[in-house]
């Protein structure tokens, strides 16, 4: 995470969470997020994944020239990003987590700005994730953001922050095979992450004569 509303958020939303898969929607106070309130939002899943806008901050309505109520998430976006979305906000609803994504911005004269955008996982009153609450705000901050409207949205990477642990868990590296025994004696060497098959050979054993 880049952005200081990103980590204020996920910090808070983590400790509200404690041990379980997501906080309830009642337990977070909008007064802990005040200094971050213009760029969160809030989001409604109807059905399985019609994702809708329920709330956005101030800063948000300003920049993108509209007050995203009743709106998709993914509106905005092209079809192939929007699938990349779903798939995460799918992946919250069942495993918890959360899902960082950058977004570059652009308006309508194709002036552009990355966003980061942060969306977690709620739960309202059934043992289901149907709310998320989350944020977006901006990388950068050139003058002329606000004066034009942004209008379209291109999803520049995205990650999952799996079981709400932001360093990613280590890549956990095969062991070498077993070796058949009817191959001469070999040695397994590890450099630099990768395994090598070294086999002994020439005159290794042997007595060397001058």
């Amino acid at each position: 995470m880049k952005n200081p509303a990103s980590k204020q958020l996920y910090s808070y939303w983590n400790e509200v969470r404690g041990d379980r898969l997501a906080p309830r929607r009642f337990e977070i106070e909008p007064a802990r997020l005040a200094a971050i309130l213009p760029d969160a939002f809030i989001l409604e899943r109807f059905g399985d994944m019609d994702i809708r806008y329920r709330l956005a901050g101030t800063r948000l309505i300003e920049h993108f020239g509209s007050d995203f109520r009743g709106a998709r998430f993914v509106d905005g976006f092209v079809a192939s990003d929007a699938r990349i979305i779903e798939r995460r906000i799918r992946n919250m609803i069942n495993l918890g987590g959360g899902a960082l994504l950058e977004i570059t911005s652009a308006t309508a004269t194709g002036r552009e700005v990355m966003h980061e955008c942060l969306i977690l996982p709620l739960m309202h009153m059934r043992d289901t994730v149907d709310r998320f609450v989350g944020c977006i705000s901006a990388l950068d901050q050139p003058s002329w953001l606000g004066e034009e409207p942004l209008a379209q949205r291109t999803l520049s990477s995205s990650r999952a922050i799996l079981n709400a642990d932001e360093t990613p868990a280590l890549l956990s590296f095969p062991q070498p095979p077993v070796l058949d025994p009817n191959i001469r004696t070999a040695r397994i060497v590890r450099s630099n992450r990768r395994y090598f098959r070294v086999y002994d050979g020439g005159l290794a054993g042997t007595d060397e004569k001058s």
